[in-house]
């Protein structure tokens, strides 16, 4: 169920999104989910749409495998369409403008998000990167980066932040906006001065 935001005081969104492979021409997209951070960078309201296959796009074996998506799977979630999907997240953001969007892997949510829903683009003024912003903490600290320090569940475990057990776009909103509390409260810029 989409729940907007009552008060507009907020911090950002945090966005996620889960797909069929690395390239929005050719793959699809599998779901899509935000969670409105408040300004102790908690999520006050999220939630994700699972979206249907769209014709002539390949799901990956091992995209599939890492979101778990069957058909089954998306059929018991309310899977819908992308023109359903697109129209209910338009609604959400419609009465939003300057927002800033978090994301773990920013440029990746961001492209997808350009190519499948570009109507809310607009409406975001930023993109912040937390897998940058976790690099910047790692270095900051003498942390040493090797292969895997910067996903996600990485970064929730060195933040001592539990990520939650199932691998999806709102429950990465959930670890994201944990791993982002913890960076924010390191006094690790998140951009560059």
């Amino acid at each position: 169920m989409i729940q907007p935001v009552q008060n507009h005081d907020f911090a950002g969104v945090y966005i996620d999104i889960e797909s069929g492979g690395f390239s929005p021409k050719q793959n699809p997209l599998l779901e899509y989910g935000w969670g409105f951070l408040n300004q102790d960078y908690t999520i006050e309201s999220g939630d994700s749409i699972c979206i249907l296959p769209q014709a002539g796009k390949v799901i990956e074996p091992t995209a599939a495998m890492i979101n778990g998506y069957s058909e089954d799977r998306w059929a018991e979630r309310g899977a819908i369409d992308i023109d359903a999907a697109r129209a209910r997240i338009i609604e959400l953001f419609a009465p939003y403008d300057s927002i800033i969007a978090f994301a773990h892997n920013a440029p990746f949510d961001k492209n997808w998000t350009e190519e499948y829903i570009p109507e809310i683009m607009p409406k975001i003024r930023e993109w912040q990167c937390t897998q940058k912003w976790l690099r910047r903490y790692c270095n900051a600290n003498g942390i040493p980066i090797e292969k895997g320090t910067l996903k996600l569940e990485n970064g929730c475990k060195l933040a001592g932040y539990r990520q939650v057990d199932r691998h999806g776009a709102l429950e990465d909103c959930f670890s994201g906006a944990g791993l982002t509390r913890f960076l924010v409260s390191s006094g690790v810029p998140y951009r560059d001065n």
